[in-house]
């Protein structure tokens, strides 16, 4: 998760300090960096993230308005 020095980070640090966890969670889980050449299938991959973040949204959204 992102450090509590994050808050007072502009949003472009944070943004970066989020892509530099990403990366580190890809090399310990992968044991590389996703490259043009990994083998999956991205389109899918894309589609199911992007499904996740519907129903994170979805969650949120229910909460808020409660």
């Amino acid at each position: 998760m992102m450090s509590q020095a994050g808050r007072g980070m502009s949003l472009t640090e944070q943004l970066k300090e989020r892509l530099e966890e990403r990366r580190l969670v890809g090399l310990r889980k992968y044991g590389k960096e996703l490259s043009p050449d990994t083998d999956i299938n991205f389109l899918n991959e894309a589609i199911d993230e992007a499904l996740d973040l519907v129903m994170y949204l979805m969650a949120l959204k229910q909460k808020l308005d409660a």
